[in-house]
């Protein structure tokens, strides 16, 4: 990632603005449940995907900027498998007092019920959407020794000089 889209202002702002958001939906939630001060024991952060991954990382980010925030705890806990279904069925199933939050990705909670009949939770019913945490482009790539310049119809192998891959360089086609 380049030191322009880091400090890009107005993802510093986005960024500022999702985690307000996520403390004031934690606050809000448990304020009209109970009477006691919240956070009153360290919030737990769900994550369906092993360590080290994209979702991981932005977790890790948004626990130290709510642990700052909320002046108490917000650890990672990695519930890895099943593509995802495991964590966030986790999610779906905790007890709803504030305590338990998760990051959701796009398979678990849109294309796994297509997916998994099974699935042991109905996104739709058990999960409600806070805030966007994270952006993550999916890029196609391919060894840069392969003469392909673009996916357009037409455009095959070698036909542009620009590789449509490269970060500096990106186009829509």
């Amino acid at each position: 990632m380049s030191n322009q889209s880091i400090n890009n202002p107005m993802r510093i702002l986005l960024s500022v603005l999702a985690m307000a958001a996520v403390s004031l939906a934690c606050l809000g939630v448990v304020s009209a449940a109970s009477a006691q001060d919240y956070p009153a024991k360290p919030i737990r952060m769900i994550v369906p995907y092993p360590a080290g991954g994209g979702t991981d990382i932005a977790a890790r980010w948004i626990c130290q900027r709510l642990s700052e925030q909320l002046k108490q705890q917000v650890f990672v806990d990695n519930r890895a498998g099943a593509n995802g279904n495991l964590g966030t069925s986790n999610i779906a199933k905790a007890a709803p007092d504030g305590y338990v939050i998760g990051m959701a990705t796009p398979g678990p909670v849109t294309v796994g019920r297509s997916l998994y009949h099974d699935l042991p939770y109905d996104p739709q019913k058990e999960l409600e959407p806070i805030i966007l945490a994270n952006e993550s482009p999916i890029v196609l790539v391919l060894n840069p020794s392969l003469p392909a310049w673009s996916l357009s119809p037409g455009a095959g192998l070698g036909s542009s000089p620009r590789r449509w891959y490269r970060r500096d360089r990106c186009r829509i086609f």
